[in-house]
């Protein structure tokens, strides 16, 4: 019989473990570091601009006899603004008239059209000289320039007529009158070319010779413009001439034409003006023959009809 094995217990075994503890992780106080103070940098030094010397205004291409008889229409087609300079003839002085501008030197049409049309003259604009003529008045030089400033191209557009007196003072031109819009005339947009004339022993103007056209008939009138009490006007329209054409356009059913004639009158400054008119024109229901003349006086500010007579 084998020995029976007796299994003894073992004791139990104990682990004491402490209790976990819980320690907070330490928070760093946050160290704030002042910005650093920004100083501006100088920059460059600031060079002003230069500025453009102005470009001479061009001559308009003009031919001008000695006796002042322009021979081409000369045109400036303005773009920019010349830098046209205005120089007083004097110090003003109070209580008297504002200086006027002038010109340096030998006159010149293309430099005079700046002082004509003033501030306008910064527009882009075209403008045609259609008469510069010299004269002489009261022992002085002077100079009349007409312009243009074309209109709509169309039958019934007119152009915008201005015009300017100049002086000679010494070397230079005074500006004694500018009015860069005296009448509108013409049509589709151009006007008619004027003729310089002399309507007194001292005193000169421009005759348009106005043109029209309607159904079947046609005509003229003529328009004065001249120096009046230190400005110019328009002081004359007067019928020249006149017709009817065929129904189918191809003849004349009648017209007249007219002949002008400045002659001495009783006014000792202003000549008289004498338009003779010859041709048909229809009378009573019939076309006739005929012949008037008919006299203009100037009356101190226009002309005025004072006899017409049919011989």
């Amino acid at each position: 019989m084998q020995p029976s094995s007796t299994a003894t217990a073992q004791p139990p075994v104990t682990r004491n473990v402490p209790p976990a503890t819980w320690t907070p992780f330490p928070t760093a106080a946050p160290t704030l570091t002042a910005s650093p103070t920004l100083s501006p940098t100088p920059g460059p030094s600031k060079t002003p601009y230069p500025t453009n010397t102005p470009s001479p205004i061009p001559t308009a291409t003009s031919s001008i006899t000695p006796t002042g008889t322009l021979t081409s229409t000369p045109t400036l087609t303005l773009t920019r603004a010349p830098q046209a300079t205005f120089y007083p003839t004097a110090t003003p002085q109070r209580g008297s008239e504002q200086a006027k501008p002038v010109l340096r030197g030998p006159f010149d049409v293309a430099q005079a059209i700046p002082l004509l049309y003033g501030d306008t003259y910064t527009l882009s604009i075209t403008i045609n000289v259609l008469l510069a003529e010299s004269f002489q008045q009261a022992g002085t030089e002077k100079y009349l320039i007409l312009t243009e400033v074309p209109g709509a191209d169309c039958h019934a557009c007119q152009a915008r007529i201005g015009g300017a007196v100049f002086s000679k003072s010494g070397n230079d031109w005074q500006l004694d009158i500018a009015q860069p819009t005296l009448i509108q005339l013409g049509a589709f947009g151009r006007a008619p070319e004027p003729e310089f004339v002399q309507i007194g022993p001292d005193v000169y103007g421009a005759l348009f010779q106005q043109k029209y056209a309607s159904t079947g008939g046609f005509g003229s009138h003529v328009v004065l413009i001249t120096e009046v009490a230190g400005s110019l006007k328009s002081v004359l329209l007067a019928q020249t001439a006149g017709g009817r054409l065929s129904d189918d356009d191809t003849t004349t059913q009648w017209k007249y034409e007219s002949e002008l004639t400045f002659v001495a009158g009783d006014n000792p400054a202003y000549y008289d003006l004498v338009i003779t008119t010859r041709g048909t024109r229809p009378n009573a229901g019939e076309i006739q023959e005929f012949e008037e003349v008919k006299r203009y006086t100037f009356t101190g500010q226009e002309y005025k009809l004072t006899t017409s007579e049919q011989p």
